[in-house]
């Protein structure tokens, strides 16, 4: 993860191994929300080409994970709107909340 870019035409671009992944969603002054669905690979010749699954939640981390604590996060959302949380947005404590309550679910 080397950068991401914000723009008007809100969309954000992030930089990851060397190439570079687009999210459509909504610029706010504290932030972006990004449409997971949304995420294209822009290829150097300007074509698009759609991500494989793994590729989509590891740039969605790392991005997450980049940009933890600064003044622009990234939050991504699902078609529903249904926020998307990694660990590394997730307290310790509500971690093992949600541990716990797995274990009671499905332990």
């Amino acid at each position: 993860m080397t950068k991401i870019t914000y723009y008007i035409d809100s969309s954000i671009r992030v930089e990851y191994n060397g190439r570079v992944a687009r999210f459509r969603g909504e610029l706010y002054c504290d932030g972006f929300e990004a449409n997971a669905s949304s995420m294209e690979w822009i290829l150097p010749d300007g074509t698009r080409e759609t991500p494989t699954e793994e590729e989509r939640l590891e740039v969605m981390e790392a991005a997450a994970t980049y940009s933890k604590g600064t003044r622009n996060c990234v939050i991504f959302e699902d078609d529903e709107g249904n926020e998307l949380l990694f660990d590394v947005q997730i307290s310790a404590d509500r971690r093992a909340k949600r541990k716990g309550l797995w274990r009671r679910l499905f332990g």
